[in-house]
Order: C-alpha cells, then sequence, then structure tokens
C-alpha cells in the first residue's frame, strides 16, 4: 500500500517521540525523577488505569454539563506543568542553580499555555504537544517496571477498543478536544497551505466532506512509547552479537513493531472511519519488544517480573 505523505510524517513523528525519549532519558534523567517508589509493582498498572478512568468520567461529566472553560483549565495546568518539567530536567544539564531551572521551567510552561490560549493553529498544538510526549514517556518508562508496563498496555488496548467501537464516549471526548485545540493530538495536513482553527474536524457526525487534515491521539504515541522507554531503562545494556546493548536492541525492536502497528492503523484510518488506535499499536509494539527479548535473553523472563 501506498501511503501519502502525511502518513509518513505521522510515522516519522512517532519514531522520533521514542528514540527521542531513549535519549532524554539516558542524558537527563536519574533514579530521583522516578515517579513511583516501587516501578516493578504490577499494581501500578491498576492504580494508573484506575487514574486514567477517573480523569476521562470527570472530562465527560465537564463536557456534558458545559464546563468546558474548567476543562480547558484543568488542561492548561497539565501541559504547563509538563512543559515545566522538560525544562527544569534540561536546564540541569547546562545549569547549576535550582532557581534559575524553576525560572526558565516557568518561563517556558507559561508562554506554552499563553500560546496555545492565543493561537491553537496546527504547528504551535503539533510541536508542543510533540515535546510533551518526549517528557510523559521518558518519565513514566523509568518509573514504571516492564511487567506494570506490558499489564497497563494489555488493559488500555481492550479499554480503548470498547471506548470508541461499542461506548464510543472516547469519540465524544476527541471531539471535546479538538474543538478547545489542545495539544492532545497530532494534525498533520494534507496540504498546505491549511488552518486548524479555521477548519477544525469532526470525529463524530457522519461528516461527508472530505478531511483536510490526519488527526493521531497523542496516547496513540505515548502509551505505545511507554515499553521502548521502560526496556530501555531496567533491561542490562550488556553488549549483543550485532554490536547494540541490550537494552537498546530490545527498545528498538519494540519501536519497530509500533510503527508497523501505526501504518496498519492508517491504512485503515485511510478508508474515513474513526478506528481506535491502541490495540493495533500496542500489540505491534508488544511483539516486537518480545522478538527483540527473545533475540537477547531468550526464555529468561527474570529481566520482566
Amino acid at each position: 500500500m501506498k501511503f501519502p505523505k502525511a502518513i509518513l510524517i505521522i510515522a516519522a513523528a512517532f519514531v522520533a517521540v521514542q528514540l527521542l525519549s531513549l535519549l532524554f532519558i539516558s542524558v537527563a534523567l536519574t533514579p530521583a525523577d522516578q515517579a513511583f517508589p516501587n516501578p516493578e509493582d504490577p499494581w501500578i498498572a491498576v492504580y494508573y488505569l484506575l487514574l486514567l478512568l477517573g480523569f476521562t468520567l470527570l472530562f465527560l461529566i465537564l463536557i456534558k454539563f458545559d464546563l468546558e472553560k474548567l476543562l480547558k483549565a484543568i488542561f492548561f495546568v497539565s501541559i504547563g506543568f509538563v512543559i515545566f518539567f522538560v525544562t527544569t530536567v534540561l536546564a540541569r544539564l547546562a545549569i547549576d542553580s535550582t532557581d534559575v531551572w524553576m525560572i526558565l521551567g516557568l518561563v517556558f510552561g507559561i508562554a506554552s499555555v499563553v500560546a496555545l490560549y492565543k493561537k491553537p493553529e496546527w504547528y504551535l498544538i503539533d510541536a508542543i504537544g510533540l515535546v510533551m510526549a518526549v517528557g510523559i514517556v521518558a518519565l513514566l518508562g523509568i518509573s514504571l517496571g516492564i511487567l506494570p508496563v506490558l499489564i497497563l498496555l494489555v488493559a488500555l488496548a481492550i479499554y480503548d477498543a470498547l471506548s470508541v467501537y461499542k461506548t464510543k464516549h472516547m469519540l465524544k471526548l476527541a471531539d471535546g478536544v479538538v474543538d478547545m485545540g489542545l495539544p492532545l493530538l497530532l494534525i498533520v495536513p494534507k496540504k498546505l497551505p491549511y488552518s486548524f482553527i479555521e477548519n477544525k474536524p469532526k470525529i463524530q457526525g457522519g461528516e461527508k466532506k472530505e478531511r483536510e487534515a490526519f488527526l493521531v491521539g497523542l496516547g496513540d504515541i505515548i502509551i505505545p512509547g511507554l515499553l521502548p522507554a521502560s526496556a530501555f531503562w531496567f533491561l542490562g545494556d550488556a553488549m549483543t552479537a550485532v554490536g547494540l546493548p541490550a537494552n537498546l536492541l530490545v527498545a528498538v525492536t519494540a519501536i519497530i513493531g509500533g510503527v508497523v502497528g501505526l501504518l496498519v492503523l492508517m491504512g485503515i484510518v485511510m478508508k474515513g472511519r474513526p478506528q481506535a488506535g491502541l490495540p493495533l499499536l500496542n500489540a505491534g509494539t508488544i511483539i516486537g519488544f518480545l522478538i527483540g527479548y527473545l533475540l537477547v535473553f531468550g526464555l529468561d523472563i527474570s529481566w520482566i517480573i
């Protein structure tokens, strides 16, 4: 199948986020940055899933009762915090002053939110969203062991399928995100010039006209990326027969698997139907991870559990 340029750009962005998150982990993060005290605890996946379900329910309630302003405020605070985190972590690589880190983090965090509020155009949404994705993948990747990540990916794939095909509430939430112009999706125009502000697509509603841009939820990039990031952090870095460290080799095969899942997904999306992304993306990533893991560690599952 021949993919249009926009699809290839999405695939490139997907790979870039995964590779940059590995670079971010290797040069900027330390064990002190881990969000959970015991990353190997499989119950973390359950807690994370319950937290995600709780936030989803909250967002749907706010949308139902026309409280979009409050919902947008919550998202803006979250966006500012993630940009603050990424900025401070990068700043500490070059500057030996906590005060300067904090100031830079606040400046970039506030500036990002203000820019999105004033002009939520597609290129700004994409740029901020991709930076956020790298930071979130890296932070959660070092904070969740391989087993919790595997549990989480399987659970979220099932949830995503149910929420898109059965309850359809994820489609409603996606429309709300599109309307608010938040960096929770990647927007790739089919051709330029294109204005997202003037041509916001609808996920639901039986739209008949041809879409002018492809949309991919940021979660469809972040969630699969947790597995290669976790593998890179938690697996050993002994050299393999192909000349790559074991952790990097397994991470790369997981990324390749995710890309294959992404291309299959995009082939379906090109037919014009909204699709649950995580079943294919997570499946591809897990299969790629297992192939790489078996090549390096064989049937020794001690690295996983």
